[in-house]
């Protein structure tokens, strides 16, 4: 679970501001996920953005279509 999980409150265009290729921590210690991008949707490593900026009481949720596994 915590490898789905960036520190802080991110919202989707705050996380089309960086580089692609640039590597997110996590908070599964010492793992990152890599951002890209495929036909204009984000990616984080393997998964696609599916649905984002859902909110909720502890922070901002995004939709992924895959598991990630460290």
């Amino acid at each position: 679970v915590q490898l789905h999980v960036i520190p802080g409150r991110l919202s989707k265009a705050d996380l089309e501001k960086l580089k692609v290729g640039d590597k997110v921590p996590t908070l599964l210690a010492g793992k990152k996920v890599k951002l890209g991008k495929k036909k204009d949707r984000l990616t984080f490593d393997k998964a696609t953005l599916v649905e984002a900026d859902v909110e909720a009481s502890n922070g901002v949720l995004h939709v992924i279509d895959t598991v990630l596994t460290p």
